[in-house]
């Protein structure tokens, strides 16, 4: 029930969402890809981001070359858009 609190999860959110969607880019092996994404599905699902979870989900499972490339854009741009719903959120009210 903390306002703040709240604030607080959202912004770790953002700054964890931003790392490991190009750490999950990055990564050297389906394994390594996979571990990532299943980090990222959880914190998304845990503040309500389900299309972030639904995408890292599906990079979870994701063997494919062109698949991963296509996911790992839809994910940058699915945690792109929480980043400025949560802008939105925290900005100071005009």
């Amino acid at each position: 029930g903390s306002g703040e609190l709240e604030r607080e999860v959202l912004r770790l959110f953002v700054r964890q969402g931003e790392s490991l969607v190009r750490q999950i880019a990055a990564a050297g092996s389906v394994g390594e890809r996979a571990d990532l994404a299943h980090r990222l599905k959880g914190s998304a699902r845990a503040i309500g981001a389900m299309r972030v979870g639904r995408v890292a989900e599906a990079l979870e499972g994701a063997i494919d070359d062109a698949e991963v490339a296509s996911l790992n854009a839809d994910l940058a741009r699915a945690v792109a858009e929480v980043e400025r719903f949560v802008a939105g959120l925290l900005a100071p009210a005009a």
